[in-house]
C-alpha cells in the first residue's frame, strides 16, 4: 500500500520487517528490492532481487524486476537477458514483455538496427496478448506504428489505449496529429480537445490545438489556444515563434482576399512577434528569416534583404533566405551578386524545394553562371 501511493521509505520499512520476521520469504525480498529501486538504492535492490531468485527460482517477478533495473540503469541487453528469463518462467508475464520490448526499443535507438524495432514490436505485441488491457504496451506499439508510417494501426492502438486509460494526453495528442495527417478535421479537433480535457495545464495540447486551428484558418480559436500554451509556459521558443506565424498565415489569407494593404497590419503584428523570440533567442534563424519574408510580402525588399543577411549570419546555408537574397539582388540589377546566392542555395537547397530550385537554375542561366 505504501508503495502504491508512492511512499517508498515506509515501504521499505515494512518490507524490511517482513524479511526479518520470515527470511525466506520471497515475495516480500522481491518487493524490498522494488523499494530499494524506487529510492534508487540500486546494489540493496540488485541484491534483494537476488536474493527473492535464490529463494524460489520458479518465480517470475524478481527476474522482471532485474530486467527494470538494468533498464533504469540504462543497460538495456542486460534488461533483455533477464526479461527473457522472466518470460521463461511464465509465458503469459505481459510486464515482462512489455520490458523486454522498451528495453529492445532502446537498442534499436542507439543502433539504428531495424531488426531490433522488429523485435521490440513484437515483444509489445506478445504483452497485449497476454494481458489485452495493457495501455503501456498498446500505447508503444502504436508509437512504433505512427513512426513507420502505419497511421491506422497507430490509431488502432492509441484508441485501444485510451478506451483503458482515457487520462493519457500524450495519446490523445498524437491521435490528434495522426488524424491531421489523415486529413480528418474533425476527429483530430476531437482527440485535441480530450488531450486539453485530460491535461488543461499542459501546453502541449494547447499548442496542438492552435497549430490545428490555423491549419483550418480559425484563427480567433488558434490564438487562443496559444494565448493558453504562453500562460502555462511562457517562454517556451515554439509557442512564441506560432503566436507569430499564426498572424502571418492571418496576413496571407487576408493578403489573398484584400489585398497587401488591408494585410499590413497583421503582417506588422507578426514581424513585432517574431522580433520579441529573438529578444530571447537570438539565433532563432527560422523567425528573422519569417521576417523577412513578411517584409517582402509587404513588397519592402529593403527590409527583406537586411533580414535574409540576418538570417545567413546565423546560418550561413538557410536555403529559403539565399534564394530570397538572390532573387532581390538580381531584381535590384546586381546579377554578379544574385546568382552567387542562387548558385549557393542550389547547392544546399532539399528536395521539397523543387519549384525554387528549378527557378533558381532558370535565373541562373539567363545571368550567369555557377562558378
Amino acid at each position: 500500500g505504501y508503495l502504491n501511493n508512492g511512499d517508498a521509505e515506509k515501504a521499505l520499512f515494512e518490507f524490511k520487517t517482513a524479511t526479518e520476521i520470515s527470511p525466506e520469504y520471497t515475495e516480500a525480498w522481491n518487493n524490498l528490492g522494488l523499494a530499494y529501486l524506487f529510492l534508487k538504492q540500486y546494489d540493496q535492490a540488485e541484491s534483494s532481487f537476488l536474493r527473492s531468485i535464490k529463494i524460489d527460482s520458479k518465480y517470475p517477478s524478481p527476474y522482471n524486476h532485474m530486467a527494470t533495473l538494468y533498464y533504469t540503469k540504462g543497460q538495456y541487453a542486460e534488461a533483455v537477458k533477464w526479461a527473457d528469463k522472466s518470460i521463461k518462467q511464465d509465458k503469459k508475464f505481459a510486464d515482462a514483455y512489455y520490458n523486454k520490448g522498451v528495453s529492445l526499443r532502446e537498442l534499436a535507438r542507439q543502433s539504428a538496427k531495424p531488426e531490433y524495432y522488429q523485435d521490440a514490436e513484437q515483444a509489445f505485441r506478445l504483452a497485449t496478448e497476454a494481458n489485452s488491457r495493457h495501455y503501456l504496451a498498446n500505447l508503444e506499439l502504436a508509437n512504433l506504428y505512427k513512426a513507420q508510417g502505419k497511421l491506422e494501426e497507430a490509431i488502432i492502438r492509441y484508441k485501444v489505449a485510451l478506451e483503458i486509460q482515457p487520462s493519457l494526453a500524450d495519446a490523445w495528442k498524437e491521435l490528434g496529429q495522426l488524424y491531421v495527417q489523415k486529413g480528418d478535421s474533425n476527429m483530430a479537433q476531437f482527440a485535441f480537445n480530450k488531450a486539453v480535457a485530460a491535461n488543461p495545464q499542459t501546453s502541449a495540447s494547447h499548442l496542438d490545438m492552435g497549430l490545428y486551428y490555423i491549419q483550418e484558418k480559425n484563427y480567433v480559436l488558434a490564438e487562443k489556444e496559444l494565448a493558453l500554451a504562453r500562460q502555462a509556459q511562457p517562454d517556451n521558443p515554439r509557442i512564441l515563434f506560432n503566436l507569430a506565424y499564426a498572424k502571418f498565415s492571418q496576413a496571407e489569407d487576408l493578403r489573398g482576399r484584400s489585398g497587401v494593404e488591408a494585410a499590413r497590419p497583421l503582417y506588422e503584428e507578426s514581424i513585432g512577434y517574431y522580433q520579441q523570440l529573438l529578444q530571447k533567442v537570438p539565433n532563432y534563424s527560422d523567425a528573422a528569416y519569417n521576417i523577412g519574408y513578411s517584409y517582402l510580402r509587404l513588397n519592402q525588399l529593403m527590409n527583406a534583404a537586411e533580414w535574409y543577411r540576418k538570417t545567413l549570419a546565423m546560418d550561413a546555408n538557410y536555403p529559403r533566405a539565399l534564394f530570397g537574397l538572390g532573387a532581390i539582388q538580381v531584381q535590384n540589377g546586381d546579377l554578379k551578386g544574385g546568382v552567387d546566392y542562387l548558385c549557393r542555395f542550389t547547392k544546399v537547397a532539399p528536395k521539397n524545394l523543387q519549384t525554387s530550385i528549378e527557378a533558381a537554375q532558370k535565373i541562373i542561366a539567363q545571368n550567369g553562371k555557377c562558378k
